[in-house]
């Protein structure tokens, strides 16, 4: 059943368009400037089946469009980054929520980055997915820059083009799909606007003062956007965890969401206290075999060791629904069908324990 939309109303009278669904721990999930409209996205499997899952895994889901798009206000004069941190600000306080874990994508990280900062009481945990901390590193970058010289002569194509250079060109019907939902969430007057303004946002002051629990998302196979501002983000927020994932799209519900989901799993249930930055994005960056990641390669490393599912479970601090699928991955990308088959991959590797 799609979500009920409710609206809620900034201090300085923008209505924000919201729903939100089950119930555990709220995360927000904080869309960005292009492909963002609380209906319609409903609609495109892939984002419904990601927003299910992480339903599915015991949280309460809240999604927004921003001011200027969407179901959202769109005569909007104020699209800076106050303004932003203003909807977030609405949209939990109209549904009741007072500390919340925090998703922010592309643009929405700035905004995302000072709210935490300004109210380390409110969010529970940070994550950053493909951002950095000034807008303008996006809006200078010549790829970007080339496609937007489309949005002036040609919408239609600019929006199939933009779709198709951000979500990965061989994505084929999610692009078509998201082409259609960025045509009926904005004009091109206002996403121009909404441009020009993200590219005003910056939020580097804000960094050393955040105080959550930080996880920095990038996926390596988007080769037109470096990750050196998701690097900077681990860098300067204390204690931040780096994650660079498999995956070309932009979109968090495209290519290997499994993994992203499992890694959005594993650091909200983490217990453990943070380990130094430098230790952190050491073994993230680590360069396993077959595009194993550093979780799947501690769980092979436990299950060469003879240890259960539930053990696993209970070493790593995850459910054991999570185990299973990090094994499913891991039996994918090695070839195995059996955990004897793991362990002696495992073996010929030197991915057994210390």
């Amino acid at each position: 059943m799609e979500p009920r939309i409710q609206y809620a109303r900034t201090k300085d009278g923008v209505s924000i368009a919201c729903w939100a669904i089950g119930e555990g721990p709220p995360l927000v999930w904080m869309g960005d400037a292009v492909f963002s409209h609380v209906s319609l996205e409903w609609h495109i499997p892939e984002c419904r089946t990601s927003y299910e899952s992480l339903v599915a895994q015991g949280r309460k889901l809240i999604r927004f469009d921003q001011r200027g798009g969407g179901l959202s206000d769109r005569n909007v004069s104020d699209l800076s980054m106050e303004g932003r941190q203003a909807d977030l600000e609405a949209v939990v306080d109209r549904l009741g929520i007072k500390k919340f874990d925090l998703f922010a994508i592309v643009d929405s990280g700035p905004p995302a980055m000072a709210f935490a900062a300004r109210n380390p009481d409110r969010v529970s945990h940070l994550m950053l997915w493909c951002t950095s901390a000034t807008g303008g590193d996006y809006a200078d970058l010549p790829q970007i820059e080339s496609v937007r010289s489309l949005l002036d002569r040609d919408w239609p194509l600019y929006t199939e083009t933009i779709a198709h250079f951000t979500l990965g060109w061989s994505t084929g019907e999610p692009v078509r799909r998201a082409a259609d939902l960025m045509r009926e969430a904005f004009t091109p007057e206002t996403l121009k606007r909404i441009y020009q303004a993200t590219a005003q946002f910056d939020a580097t002051s804000y960094l050393p003062k955040i105080r959550v629990p930080t996880l920095v998302l990038h996926r390596r196979g988007i080769t037109w956007l470096p990750d050196r501002g998701s690097r900077q983000l681990a860098s300067h927020i204390p204690d931040a965890r780096l994650a660079v994932l498999p995956g070309n799209s932009l979109l968090p519900a495209l290519t290997d969401w499994h993994t992203l989901a499992d890694t959005i799993n594993d650091f909200l249930q983490a217990d453990s206290g943070p380990s130094s930055l430098s230790e952190r994005v050491a073994d993230e960056m680590t360069a396993y075999p077959d595009q194993l990641t550093s979780r799947e390669v501690d769980v092979l490393r436990l299950i060469a060791a003879g240890h259960t599912n539930t053990e696993i479970s209970r070493e790593l601090i995850l459910s054991e629904r999570t185990v299973a699928r990090h094994i499913t991955n891991i039996y994918a990308k090695i070839g195995a069908r059996s955990k004897a088959d793991a362990t002696g991959y495992a073996i010929r590797h030197h991915l057994t324990p210390d």
